[in-house]
């Protein structure tokens, strides 16, 4: 929960530092087993990545991103049905659960791509 609050925190710091923070955190955790629940190491990061680290632990400490978490969340849950992890949506109306082939996901986006083009010629 402290990594998404801190994610969704960064991302408030512009787009480019947000992208360079989400692929840090996965770094730390898949690949350096890193503890990311711990302030001290989302800290470590955001400054490694770039990020205003003292903005980080202002609106860590302030808990508004962790209620924007859970919002979201409850959004998830509420509208797409999302009950497990990984899930992904795509186009406010694809949902792919599981860790499933890159196929999986290409097929969507090109039936989404299809639509879309159905849309735009009519």
């Amino acid at each position: 929960m402290k990594a998404l609050e801190a994610a969704k925190a960064v991302e408030a710091q512009g787009e480019e530092v947000f992208i360079k923070y989400h692929f840090g955190l996965l770094k730390a955790l898949f690949e350096e087993n890193r503890d990311i629940s711990d302030s001290g190491i989302l800290l470590e990061l955001a400054g490694e990545m770039g990020a205003d680290r003292g903005r980080l632990w202002a609106d860590l400490g302030s808990g508004h991103y962790r209620q924007v978490v859970w919002a979201e969340h409850r959004h998830a849950v509420e509208r797409f049905g999302i009950a497990a992890v990984p899930a992904v949506v795509l186009a406010e109306k694809e949902l792919i659960v599981g860790a499933v082939p890159r196929e999986v996901y290409r097929k969507a986006i090109d039936q989404l791509l299809a639509e879309g083009e159905k849309g735009n010629s009519s």
